[in-house]
């Protein structure tokens, strides 16, 4: 049944990603709030999370989807914080902290943004996604051809260090060599690189968050229950910083 989803939902990115529009954005809503109730599900076996709090945070993360990073009104953020540090104030007794409202509200503004800037990027042009997309691709697979062939020296989080020098540069070349042919947007050689470098470590920086979220939970898979291969929601995690990267970077340069 878990490969079947997997499969499924692959093939439903594929085409809706083709198709575009409102039936993409309904998509990445629902995704984007799946990916905030995978967490919720295994922050809440330590944690003692209000339900009303849970469903406010999937309400604001879908505003901020569906905003697509044209207009991210800081009134919103300002309710959030404020209705996620609540329950802090109605008992002391509470086994809800602080730290689980700033975490809850983080969660909510990082991937909200995150799939807002696929719309944003997709609505700009599918070029640009599918550039995305080779970078974050080129980037997993070279990480796990580097992590077997090459003597595994890791950090505490387990990451290769061989794996992520390698994935960074073949990501980047790959990239860059997209960008050139495909793109074709009258960029000199060293901006592309340069973009596309940084695009490259942003997906290495989702993989970092991914595992130490992973060891903070402490569990070996957030979403064992939903997809049939671990490696799904690591390379999901890889896709948003990588998005969210793409427009900050973009602004920067």
């Amino acid at each position: 049944m878990k490969y079947l989803t997997t499969v499924i939902i692959f093939i439903l990115s594929v085409v809706l990603l083709l198709y575009g529009g409102s039936l993409f954005t309904v998509f990445i809503s629902l995704m984007g709030v799946s990916f905030l109730y995978v967490i919720l599900r295994q922050l809440k076996k330590n944690r003692e999370i209000p339900l009303y709090i849970e469903i406010i945070s999937y309400i604001i993360t879908l505003f901020i989807i569906v905003m697509k990073t044209k207009a991210l009104d800081y009134r919103l953020l300002s309710v959030l914080f404020f209705i996620n540090l609540f329950p802090l104030f109605l008992t002391s007794k509470t086994k809800y902290k602080l730290m689980d409202s700033l975490t809850i509200s983080s969660l909510v503004l990082i991937i909200g943004s995150a799939f807002s800037v696929m719309l944003y990027v997709r609505e700009k042009s599918i070029l640009d996604v599918l550039y995305v997309l080779v970078i974050v691709f080129f980037n997993k697979l070279f990480y796990k051809l580097a992590s077997y062939y090459i003597p595994k020296k890791t950090n505490k989080l387990g990451i290769s260090y061989a794996g992520v020098i390698c994935s960074t540069i073949m990501s980047t070349i790959a990239g860059s060599l997209f960008y050139y042919v495909v793109l074709n947007k009258f960029n000199s050689i060293p901006f592309i690189l340069l973009f596309t470098l940084l695009l490259s470590l942003c997906s290495v920086f989702g993989k970092y968050i991914y595992n130490y979220v992973r060891a903070e939970l402490k569990t070996k898979d957030l979403a064992k229950k939903f997809f049939s291969f671990s490696s799904i929601m690591d390379a999901i995690s890889s896709l948003l910083f990588t998005f969210l990267g793409y427009i900050i970077v973009l602004t920067i340069l």
